[in-house]
């Protein structure tokens, strides 16, 4: 374990110098590296890193949209938040319906995302009012839902919230802002953003 540990960590080095040597292409540097790969695992860190200095133009294309539509580069690692503030109310209620709640030792939000990605949460606004709104300050508490699983694009699901306390079931209750499930193997969120102008 210790040699192929050594083994990698000389590939590494290796890899990420720049000098008149190094690869010009993917090709180049599987070629120049692999031999020093003396095992499978090694062989794949190779390929990895290899593509890693040599991404496809798809991978490159792929990141530059990330960057105008100011995702990180790993951002399925992390869940974003679209509230009143990115959004459009009236957008959101078409895109998220038929919201019920049920009241346990937790709350569960049952609803339909008709979104074309999945969500992971929901945030919630309560108001007196007949009419939901941007401002933050109009509702009476908000508060966030979400799990880990999330709801998937075109279904119907469940997400978790703590109980409230003190909840008044007789205020309105808005969606004001969703959470997108990004993972780095679904662009659904990326090409969505894209398309409906949230890019830059």
């Amino acid at each position: 374990m210790k040699n192929l540990q050594l083994n990698i960590f000389l590939m590494a080095l290796m890899l990420a110098g720049c000098n008149l040597s190094d690869p010009d292409s993917y090709e180049d540097c599987v070629l120049k590296n692999i031999k020093n790969a003396k095992s499978e695992q090694a062989t794949g860190i190779v390929i990895k890193m290899c593509r890693e200095k040599f991404p496809t133009q798809e991978q490159v294309d792929k990141e530059a949209k990330q960057k105008k539509c100011q995702l990180p580069k790993d951002a399925w690692k992390f869940n974003y938040f679209f509230d009143s503030q990115f959004g459009n109310l009236e957008f959101t209620k078409n895109v998220i319906s038929n919201i019920k709640r049920t009241e346990r030792n937790y709350s569960y939000l049952r609803f339909q995302n008709n979104n074309s990605f999945p969500i992971a949460g929901l945030r919630l606004g309560y108001t007196k009012s007949d009419q939901c709104s941007f401002d933050i300050t109009q509702y009476e508490t908000t508060e966030y839902c979400s799990n880990d699983t999330g709801v998937s694009q075109q279904t119907f699901g469940t997400i978790q919230c703590n109980a409230l306390e003190n909840f008044n079931k007789k205020l309105n209750m808005c969606v004001i802002g969703y959470m997108p499930k990004y993972d780095k193997f679904d662009d659904s969120l990326l090409e969505f953003m894209s398309s409906n102008g949230y890019c830059n």
